[in-house]
């Protein structure tokens, strides 16, 4: 198992934004294309950043399903119109990656 642990951090005011877009879009679709979410964080320390986590069977796993993803219709639409009324509102993903010690 691959543990993908993904944090944005927002743009400055824009979290709610994010989190919206995510409750209407980004979840329903990571349903459909099969992305397995263990969590979601907001940081304690910074109120524009949030934090999931990933479960992925395998890399192979892991890269086509964010390439189906990402050029899903309904994905590139939502994320245009989003920043057309929003503007920028992710600064950057940042990625690491994990596998079970024990």
């Amino acid at each position: 198992m691959l543990y993908e642990i993904r944090r944005y951090v927002c743009t400055s005011g824009k979290r709610a934004a994010v989190l919206m877009r995510f409750d209407e879009v980004v979840l329903p679709l990571f349903e459909r294309h099969g992305v397995d979410i263990d969590r979601f964080w907001i940081d304690r320390d910074d109120a524009d950043v949030f934090v999931y986590v990933c479960a992925w069977q395998d890399q192979a796993q892991m890269d086509a399903t964010w390439a189906a993803f990402q050029a899903d219709p309904e994905w590139v639409e939502a994320k245009a119109t989003s920043e057309a009324n929003e503007g920028q509102t992710v600064d950057r993903i940042e990625r690491s990656f994990a596998t079970a010690w024990r």
